[in-house]
């Protein structure tokens, strides 16, 4: 009975660093994946054309709130694919800047 009750706290002690471990590996994650957000940029109701320039789209966007942004700050932008088929608003648009 000793035995067990020795290795059972053990295995408690064990669970419990194992436990702490995890919610620190989780905040982890969790900055990481802000920090990795941190130049992503997404407009919602911008109208399409069929040969539009998204990086215009995102600088136009950009004046219209009294922000310095060009062509150069801007690492990569896109549509967003709508989340349904029954979506009938215009895809979003992605952009990734450092602003």
């Amino acid at each position: 009975m000793k035995t067990l009750r020795i290795e059972n706290q053990d295995l408690r002690d064990h669970v419990c660093k194992l436990e702490a471990e995890s919610g620190q590996m989780q905040e982890d994650f969790n900055n990481l994946e802000q920090y990795g957000r941190r130049e992503c940029l997404e407009f919602q109701g911008l109208s399409c054309e069929e040969s539009e320039n998204t990086d215009q789209l995102v600088i136009g966007v950009s004046k219209l709130l009294q922000v310095d942004l060009s062509a150069k700050d801007i690492s990569v932008s896109h549509r967003l694919s709508p989340a349904s088929e029954s979506n009938r608003q215009p895809p979003s648009l992605h952009g990734f800047a450092q602003v």
